[in-house]
């Protein structure tokens, strides 16, 4: 197997792993019933993402490193800020909340303090930008097909309103798995 095919592999793997976590986790989470057992899920998704973070920069590298390197830098910010915030959900399972999605009681009671909101926030809005400006590169540069850089662009505009602007029903979790049917055989 040469390291082509098996960085081929790697990225399968991961983009399938990650999103069917991330569905498992929002199914959890819109059940209701598992306390904080779905931000587990969400929180294993990440460990799945980053990879193919690495492994998207290497296909517009070649053409453009500027935009392979920030991009890059946003998805892994992204998720490690996404991973960073589950905790504070988990929280719930012990304190008061307002209702089922929300943060407890006593995180919202700082989160305008010191920017601390802003710390925990903020890297995680890195992840949907990130897909968009990959999304932008495979596009711009013509390292993949044109559906899969559309595709990216979309999952990162439904990804943002799914989380940041709290839209109820989350359409972006399968848009990362359905970006590995159109990718190229190299990467």
């Amino acid at each position: 197997m040469t390291v082509q095919e098996s960085h081929r592999r790697i990225l399968i793997i991961c983009l399938v792993s990650g999103p069917l976590l991330q569905l498992i986790g929002d199914a959890l989470w819109l059940h209701g019933n598992y306390n904080y057992s779905w931000n587990l899920f969400r929180e294993a998704s990440t460990m799945f993402f980053v990879p193919c973070g690495f492994l998207f920069a290497k296909m517009p590298n070649q053409k453009s490193p500027g935009w392979a390197i920030v991009s890059c830098a946003l998805f892994v910010v992204g998720c490690l800020g996404c991973a960073g915030i589950m905790p504070l959900f988990r929280l719930s399972t012990f304190y008061h909340t307002e209702g089922h999605y929300a943060l407890p009681d006593i995180v919202n009671s700082v989160l305008g303090r010191n920017l601390f909101g802003a710390t925990v926030f903020l890297p995680g809005l890195c992840f949907p930008v990130s897909l968009i400006v990959f999304g932008i590169a495979f596009t711009r540069w013509h390292v993949t097909k044109k559906i899969a850089g559309i595709n990216l662009i979309v999952s990162g505009i439904f990804f943002w309103l799914g989380n940041a602007g709290e839209v109820g029903n989350r359409p972006h979790s399968w848009r990362p798995l359905a970006t590995f049917y159109i990718l190229p055989n190299r990467i």
